[in-house]
């Protein structure tokens, strides 16, 4: 039972990580016309997005693979790794706070996304169960 929510951040987190391959995980709006909107959705991995200058979900998606191997170094070995702990819990803050500036970004654009905001959800709640495992282990 020892590291158990560090066991569920790494469930979030991978949770999230599924939810952001999908090609429905970011809306963007496209004019063709004066009157004519349309939006698509790409997937948190698509560079079509950071080609449109939205940065925020490949920062949210490298940075929850970076933290998914961590976890999993973290899990699979026997010593305890305070460095590597510490790291976790960065770079899952870091990652958390990206994904809402994705929520804020499509809420503010006018193509907001209900997968974002599960994704942001995910991510957040992956921060917070690392940074109080982290807390308590000190």
């Amino acid at each position: 039972m020892k590291l158990i929510k560090t066991r569920l951040s790494s469930l979030f987190t991978a949770a999230a990580l599924v939810l952001m391959a999908l090609p429905i995980g970011v809306s963007l709006r496209f004019s063709t016309s004066p009157t004519d909107i349309s939006t698509q959705t790409f997937s948190y991995f698509s560079l079509t997005v950071l080609g449109y200058g939205d940065v925020f979900p490949l920062m949210t998606a490298i940075t929850a693979c970076i933290s998914i191997v961590i976890y999993v170094i973290v899990l699979l070995t026997v010593k305890k790794h305070l460095k590597l702990r510490k790291s976790a819990m960065f770079i899952s803050v870091f990652s958390a706070c990206a994904s809402v500036l994705v929520v804020l970004y499509e809420f503010m654009t006018g193509s907001f996304n209900i997968i974002s905001l599960v994704i942001s959800v995910l991510m957040t709640l992956a921060g917070g169960f690392v940074l109080m495992d982290l807390r308590n282990r000190e």
